[in-house]
């Protein structure tokens, strides 16, 4: 059975409607015209208004949007800015680990080139005249490097291993901070609802106390005590407005885009599905945190063997083919084979500093490793503890809303009947407003511990909604 949040109407609204603007009708005159005189009339106050009144009419009123969780949560995906360049990243890595692969394999280059001097009728040289014109291929492979390219091989491959965790953790938080603001608009418009019933109940009490000022049963005091509190309601309202409007600014800026103004649908969730399935063994391994930790710890050690390898000799092989012509005919070809070696003894000590360096990092790695590791099984004991916590604030809640309600209609009916003061139905009020937000701030707690939970571990997606109807799939 899904819960929901229910105000004293019942279950509380998750938008807002507004009416649409009235058309503007025009006026007939007698005879089902406009007269001449009234038609230059209007015409005037109509050039009138619109130049005074330029630059409001340029000001475009935002778009209202619709959007259920799962179409919010796409969309955030689709514009995030961390997101995309965090994608871009993953195909750069993937290209610098095929240029990687690519020094395995042999290099071929051509060349040609051609000469000529001046003849003596030319005015050049005695004995020239003489054209020559050559052309060569030349293959070259490098047989060994000391495992160099093996280590910036494992280097690259660590760094897309990197590339595509930092993706996947980007797109978590992405999608965590939408589901965050997307739940504060759907409080912030609950709250709302609750601000303009208080209202409501304020005014009908201070009518209420103002009638029995009239009959004698009341005093002064208490009217002006019902007045301050209708006053401070509508404070209550302005503010509960004001929330709403930052957090559709909120949630729109996330969305990417133009400002739009939002209307949520209600989530629905249930709170014992989500925590039906205890957290497994083991499970901050997933985590995309640690898989960034992880791929920084390869890649430090890939940085150390290419480092060890430059102690080591190369081997290269080369051949090549090359043709010359003189005379206006080519000659045999010749073909020339090489193999090389070379060690390089001494470099004034640099390689040592820089393997010093890359054993410092990968030290230093290790440590990142196991501190993430200790600090996301933390953080997931910790959603963990947030999501039953929140679920115990939530019954809690929702049986203070009841009790709260009970007060408060006992106290009106005393007060009416001259058994209350106004000051005890005033405090029923409060209590009654104060439990019915702490009913709905809990009720979304566990939507987010839950959405923080899926997202330290790396399987929040927005497919989890099928519209705004969560689908909880513990993996």
């Amino acid at each position: 059975m899904v819960r929901r949040a229910t105000t004293r109407h019942g279950t509380a609204r998750s938008m807002r409607s507004t009416r649409p603007p009235r058309r503007a009708e025009s006026i007939p005159g007698r005879s089902g015209a406009f007269r001449p005189v009234r038609h230059i009339v209007v015409l005037a106050a109509f050039l009138c208004a619109g130049s005074q009144f330029a630059h409001a009419d340029a000001v475009t009123p935002p778009d209202t949007l619709r959007l259920s969780m799962e179409e919010a949560l796409t969309l955030a995906l689709a514009r995030n800015v961390s997101t995309l360049t965090a994608r871009e990243a993953v195909i750069g890595q993937a290209a610098a680990r095929n240029e990687a692969r690519a020094v395995f394999l042999p290099t071929l280059s051509a060349s040609g080139s051609y000469s000529d001097t001046w003849g003596e009728e030319d005015g050049g040289l005695p004995d020239g005249g003489d054209a020559a014109l050559g052309a060569s291929i030349t293959g070259s492979l490098t047989l060994w490097n000391g495992g160099g390219r093996m280590a910036d091989l494992a280097r690259q491959t660590a760094a897309l291993h990197r590339a595509e965790a930092s993706l996947r953790q980007a797109q978590q938080s992405a999608l965590r901070s939408t589901i965050d603001a997307y739940l504060t608009l759907v409080e912030s418009l609950h709250s709302l609802d609750i601000a303009e019933q208080s209202l409501s109940l304020a005014m009908a009490t201070s009518e209420q106390t103002t009638g029995l000022l009239n009959a004698g049963r009341a005093t002064v005091s208490d009217v002006l005590r019902a007045d301050v509190t209708v006053a401070q309601q509508r404070t209550a309202l302005v503010r509960s407005r004001n929330d709403v409007t930052t957090a559709r600014r909120v949630l729109s800026d996330l969305l990417g885009g133009p400002f739009v103004v939002v209307v949520p649908v209600e989530p629905e969730f249930e709170p014992s599905l989500l925590l039906a399935t205890p957290l497994p063994e083991g499970v901050e391994e997933s985590s995309p945190s640690v898989a960034i930790a992880e791929a920084s710890v390869t890649q430090a050690r890939a940085t150390t063997r290419g480092q060890k390898s430059r102690f080591l000799p190369r081997l290269n092989a080369s051949a090549t083919s090359s043709w010359s012509e003189h005379g206006g005919e080519f000659g045999e070809p010749d073909r020339r084979g090489s193999l090389a070696v070379s060690w390089s003894l001494f470099e004034g000590g640099a390689r040592c500093f820089a393997l010093q360096g890359a054993q410092a990092a990968e030290r230093s790695a290790r440590w990142d490793l196991q501190d993430t590791r200790r600090q996301v099984k933390s953080d997931l004991e910790q959603a963990w503890i947030d999501m039953r916590a929140a679920e115990a604030q939530w019954d809690a809640a929702m049986q203070t809303v009841a009790l709260a309600e009970d007060s408060h209609a006992q106290e009106t009916e005393l007060y009416t009947l001259g058994r209350s003061t106004s000051l005890e139905v005033l405090s029923a009020l409060d209590t009654l407003n104060e439990s019915r937000r702490e009913e709905i701030a809990s009720r979304y707690q566990i939507l987010r511990a839950y959405a923080q939970l899926r997202a330290v571990r790396g399987t929040l997606e927005a497919t989890m909604f099928k519209g705004s109807s969560l689908c909880p799939e513990m993996k």
